[in-house]
Formats: structure tokens, C-alpha cells, sequence
């Protein structure tokens, strides 16, 4: 069993034994590659976790600026207007 971990010491992933009774953190560098995708390998949970680090951290500064135009940018205006009509509805505002 595998547990993630960031900590003060740099990145690493908790790794114990099949029975939970004993473990230790093992130190590992990321893996950026095809391999990475691989589940079992464990540079791989390391370099997933910095890149999310990474993505929220910009999106905290930056979210709130450009996330809703890039999300809406191409929307169809008549779809637009239909979602804006069915959140009216829902809050009960005719």
C-alpha cells in the first residue's frame, strides 16, 4: 500500500508493508515522461501531484480573471441564454 506525501524534506511517498505494520518514507524523484503514467511507478504520483500543485496555485491568481471566459469563450449565445434562463427558474426569479 502506498500512501502520497509532500513534506518539508522534499517529495517522497510513504511505503509499507502488504500488512500496514511498518513503513517508511522512501525518497523518489519525478518521473515527467509516458512512464510516469504507469500507476505503479512511483515518480509518477510525485510529478502528478507538483503539476496539480501548479495548476492550483495559478488558478488562485488567475482563475478569477480568465477561467470563466475560457470555459465560456465559444458557448453558442442561444445556448447561453437557455442556461441563464434555467438558473432563473431555479432560484425562482421569473
Amino acid at each position: 500500500m502506498e500512501w502520497s506525501y509532500e513534506g518539508l524534506y522534499g517529495p517522497g511517498i510513504w511505503v509499507s508493508d502488504p500488512y500496514g505494520l511498518t513503513g517508511k518514507v522512501q525518497s523518489v524523484s519525478p518521473t515527467w515522461g509516458t512512464e510516469g503514467f504507469d500507476p505503479f511507478v512511483l515518480g509518477g504520483i510525485v510529478s502528478h501531484h507538483i503539476a496539480t500543485a501548479f495548476i492550483v496555485t495559478g488558478t488562485m491568481w488567475h482563475g478569477a480573471r480568465t477561467l470563466f471566459r475560457d470555459i465560456f469563450a465559444d458557448i453558442d449565445p442561444d445556448l447561453g441564454a437557455q442556461v441563464e434562463f434555467g438558473a432563473f427558474q431555479k432560484i425562482g426569479v421569473h
